[in-house]
């Protein structure tokens, strides 16, 4: 695609939140730094945006128990903590008005956010410690089981556990956003009936135009539009197509579109899971060519004011109400 000289000064005033990345686990994990490396994600890829919001998950193995999954997410937020010493453009936000000061202070904002609920160790007292610590995501399951619930490649999941609808009334009076990514579809009914607020799904997709497991049926897409929730786009190609070997940016385009066509055109965002896939749809490497995205979606005709809702005013919105 080329760009003519307003694409390139739009792509320099830019704007972009994603609600979903692993890029705190590759850190860690391959002994990188934050700032400059070859992950999807780095500070110096984001400097070509005006401002930059990203949740950052905090993934603990479904193979790890108890103590031993907590304190693997105490070493990871321990990492967060030495890159925010070392980068002071990082702003770790606890609510909206951290967020608000970090976009207009030229800061790149930060949430925390868990990626499985097992990392509480199955105690509330950890799930208000984590609070503390600035946690305002808790994804429920990963694929497996835990405390809280059954993960979607669970057979025959029983959906929440007591200790599920335990937290999940802690998470809402702490301010924590309850994440139905990765939760069994028996679990996700369950959280309508016993949840008050709304919820996000960061990083799932349309199971209409791509009949993975991991993506949401029509109904659910409908409940969370009505609950006033949020949903994340995934890149990953084995959610994007059924095809996963010829996904590319126009399939997120078809799942926007579908997406579009259910009503939720004020729910849609970006959940992008850069550095937590093995693969990224043809034309999108990383972080950095999120621009390529926004053009497709100007390409065709969608308003600016849309595509800005998608990449960023609609997370904003959301957050204003959460936090």
């Amino acid at each position: 695609m080329l760009f003519t000289q307003s694409d390139k000064n739009r792509r320099c005033t830019m704007k972009i939140a994603d609600m979903h990345c692993d890029t705190l686990t590759e850190l860690k994990d391959k002994n990188k730094d934050f700032f400059k490396n070859d992950l999807h994600i780095s500070l110096e890829k984001v400097q070509k945006y005006s401002f930059y919001c990203q949740v950052m998950a905090v993934w603990t193995s479904d193979e790890l128990k108890g103590i031993e999954r907590y304190n693997n997410f105490i070493e990871k937020y321990e990492l967060l903590q030495k890159e925010l010493e070392k980068n002071k453009k990082l702003k770790l936000c606890f609510n909206y008005k951290d967020y608000c000061y970090a976009k207009h202070n030229n800061r790149t904002a930060l949430f925390l956010a868990i990626e499985g609920a097992g990392a509480i160790d199955g105690c509330l007292d950890k799930l208000d410690y984590v609070y503390k610590l600035g946690v305002r995501f808790i994804t429920l399951t990963w694929n497996a089981s835990n405390e809280l619930a059954d993960g979607v490649l669970v057979k025959n999941p029983k959906g929440l556990y007591d200790f599920g609808k335990l937290a999940l009334q802690r998470m809402e009076q702490l301010g924590i956003v309850a994440d139905v990514s990765h939760l069994s579809e028996k679990g996700f009914w369950d959280i309508i009936e016993c949840t008050q607020k709304p919820f996000a799904a960061t990083h799932s997709n349309a199971k209409a135009i791509c009949s993975h497991k991991r993506n949401l049926t029509d109904k659910q897409l409908i409940e969370m539009k009505n609950r006033d929730c949020i949903i994340g786009l995934n890149l990953y190609p084995l959610f994007l197509s059924n095809d996963e070997s010829k996904a590319s940016i126009d399939d997120i385009l078809r799942h926007t579109e579908h997406m579009l066509s259910l009503g939720l055109e004020n729910n849609i965002a970006l959940g992008c899971d850069f550095d937590g896939v093995s693969s990224l749809p043809k034309g999108i490497c990383g972080i950095d060519d999120m621009d390529k995205l926004y053009e497709a979606y100007l390409k065709i005709n969608y308003p600016q004011t849309l595509v800005d809702k998608i990449f960023i005013k609609n997370f904003e919105s959301f957050i204003e109400k959460q936090f």
